[in-house]
Parts: structure tokens; sequence; C-alpha cells
């Protein structure tokens, strides 16, 4: 709230004050938003929202949060405040003079993301969305530059395998999105369970064969018939999260899932799950992968020894 009405701070994980070389008075500080004071600390006022269009509706300047480090280099009138964030560099040549260009932007070229999954495009030309710590879900296009087009963390996502407009996307704890129009628009889906308790990664399929028909895996394995409109369970209730969900390329009544260290298969498109006899000595299950052209053949990554099972 840019009034500060709200509790939504994450002091002291990424908070930090800093004070104007050349004014005691001069008081920042950052976390999610950044704050200044003119009068030592006594009242604030807000210099920059964490999204743009929040910072261009109120004449303020544009942080990517959060907030972690705040430093002035320099002294007198040409001290320059820069910012450590999440999503890189930013700096105000002028922490006096608060407008809709007050902070700008370093972070151009720096290869700093840290991505948890990408999805590519089956299609010609190749699309490639991928979504990333604190830094949300960026589309790659065939023009070769990223584009953010989703927030919050950004988690597993895919490329419609008929039409490389349409991609898909999660963000922390399972929240499901899709756009239409290549990223250009978001708009969320349907979460098909409501308990709320879910992985930070949520595994999220597309079937290789139907149009449409796509999978989210919870502590139940769920599929829509129309991109994620409508959902319903093809699976018991695992009572743990699901960790890792695939489906063989080419036979979609063979699906494959892992929980903790336990493995667990269907022949049948979900309607019987049989658990394996895989024994990893108290191991988790990291990575399932299929093989592209042979549905009986499955490798894991395992944290047993750190080694690598494969099943024919």
């Amino acid at each position: 709230d840019s009034n500060g009405f709200d509790d939504r701070g994450q002091a002291p994980r990424d908070m930090d004050i800093v004070v104007h070389p050349n004014n005691i008075n001069d008081v920042h500080i950052g976390g999610i938003n950044t704050w200044r004071s003119t009068d030592g600390g006594t009242t604030f006022s807000i210099t920059s929202q964490w999204t743009p269009s929040g910072a261009s509706s109120q004449n303020i300047g544009y942080c990517h949060a959060d907030i972690d480090i705040m430093q002035f280099v320099g002294s007198g009138a040409d001290a320059t405040l820069f910012l450590g964030t999440d999503g890189g560099v930013f700096k105000t040549p002028n922490a006096l003079a608060v407008n809709s260009r007050y902070y700008r932007d370093l972070s151009t070229g720096m290869g700093i993301r840290q991505f948890y999954k990408m999805g590519i495009s089956q299609t010609d030309p190749v699309i490639v969305t991928a979504g990333s710590q604190d830094n949300g879900t960026s589309v790659l296009n065939n023009d070769g530059l990223w584009t953010d087009w989703l927030g919050a963390d950004g988690m597993e996502g895919f490329v419609d395998k008929n039409n490389p407009d349409v991609i898909y996307g999660t963000t922390q704890f399972g929240g499901l999105y899709k756009s239409i129009n290549n990223g250009v628009n978001a708009f969320g889906l349907t979460i098909p369970v409501g308990d709320g308790n879910w992985n930070w990664i949520v595994p999220f399929e597309q079937d290789p064969v139907i149009q449409d028909k796509i999978y989210a895996a919870y502590k139940t394995v769920y599929q829509s018939l129309d991109g994620g409109v409508n959902w319903t369970s093809i699976s018991q209730n695992f009572g743990s999260n699901i960790d890792h969900f695939k489906v063989a390329p080419t036979n979609n009544d063979k699906m494959y899932l892992a929980i903790n260290g336990n493995f667990w298969y269907t022949t049948n498109g979900g309607a019987f799950w049989v658990q394996s006899g895989l024994n990893l000595n108290g191991g988790f299950i990291n990575e399932i992968a299929v093989h592209p052209t042979d549905a009986n053949k499955i490798a894991i990554a395992t944290t047993d020894s750190n080694k690598v099972y494969l099943s024919t």
C-alpha cells in the first residue's frame, strides 16, 4: 500500500536503510517498495512501487522487489543511490526528485535469473517459456527477445503443441495461468483443488496427443479437456504432494509420478495407479524423464547416492 497501511512487508529478510551523505535528515528505506523521509525518519513518503503500472499511475519510480541493499555512492549533490534487488541493480541519479523516472534499471544483459522449469514449442518457430525465482515467467519469441508475461515466482510452463501463441504457466504453490496471444495478456485458470497445501513447484503438463487436454498434479492428478476451464480427477488422493508427473510422449495412457522417494505409474490413463517396488534407501526422486519413442522406458534422477535409475 502506497500509504503504508498494510502488513505486507518482508523485514528483516529484505530491508535496508541508508542516509544521504550530505543530509542527515534524508533517509531512504527499501523492502518491497522504497520510501523516503526528509525529517530524519519521523514521516515517510513512497518513492517506488514494485509494479510498473502502479508506479506509472502514481508518478513515482519503478523498482523491482525485493530490495536487499541500498547504498549511496559519491557525496554532495553528485551522490547516487544504488539498489540491489531480486530483479537486478537499480539507481537514482537524483535521490531528491521523485517522479516516474526516479529509478533506472541497470540490469539489461545480466544473465542472473534462476530458472526452475521451461517449456519449448513443438512447432516452427521455436518459442520458449520459462519460470524463474522472484522474476516471474518469461517467453522467448522468434525475434530473439525475452518478454515477461507472468509475475510472482515463475514455475512450470509449456507452449501449446500446435499453437505457439498459446502458452501456459504457473506461480508458486500451484497458481495456473494461460495466454492466448504469446504473453501479451494473461489470465488465471481455475485451480482444481482448494486445500491450499501444495508444493512450491506444482507439476503442469500438456497431453501429447489430445489438443487442449492438460494435467495439474497436486495431491491428486487432475485433467482438463478444455484447456483449463474444467477439471476432473484421474487418480486417488495420495495424501502427500506430487513432486513430479510425466505423460509418455507416444502413449497418453501411460503416466508416471513421484512423491518423495515413491514412484507410481498407470497404464490406463489414470483409472488405476500402481506403486513401484523401487527402494531408494530413504532418498528422493528429483526428476522423471520418459523416452521420446518408448513409453515403457523411464529414467529418474535420485538423491540415493546421486544415482540415476532406468526402467524398461
